[in-house]
């Protein structure tokens, strides 16, 4: 099973659910202070099955967005400093990397389909995701 996230201009990224639920454990634990209802949706997230996994970033409100890129980034970049030039080989910086590198990508104004795990932009549908859905009480 996989699970993906769908960034602001329709591109995705794609993973098994084993490792998205990594991916999003390590950018919950990088969520500032300041947003704990979404360091906690984050967290809650890591540990639903497949297919309720899935989101589009463009339902989050635009602090929570913002704030999902820089968590992810921090999280990159403490996971680096920690592992050294080791972090190459190690799979969830990689792939924190790789989701670092696909915002720089949009901010870039590069098409929708650099660096995205489809062969398809995806249209926003208008969902908006909510923050207070925890499964996991």
């Amino acid at each position: 099973m996989s699970a993906c996230v769908t960034l602001e201009d329709g591109r995705v990224f794609w993973r098994s659910t084993l490792w998205m639920a990594n991916v999003y454990d390590q950018i919950a634990q990088s969520v500032s202070d300041e947003y704990p209802q979404f360091r906690r949706w984050l967290d809650d997230m890591s540990t639903r099955p497949a297919p309720f996994m899935d989101f589009d970033v463009r339902g989050l409100p635009d602090e929570l967005r913002k704030e999902f890129h820089l968590a992810a980034r921090r999280s990159r970049d403490r996971r680096i400093s920690e592992l050294g030039e080791e972090w190459t080989s190690d799979g969830i910086t990689s792939l924190l990397d790789e989701l670092v590198r696909m915002k720089v990508s949009i901010d870039r104004g590069e098409p929708s389909l650099t660096l995205s795990h489809d062969t398809k932009v995806y249209d926003y549908r208008g969902n908006a995701v909510d923050i207070h859905e925890i499964w996991s009480e």
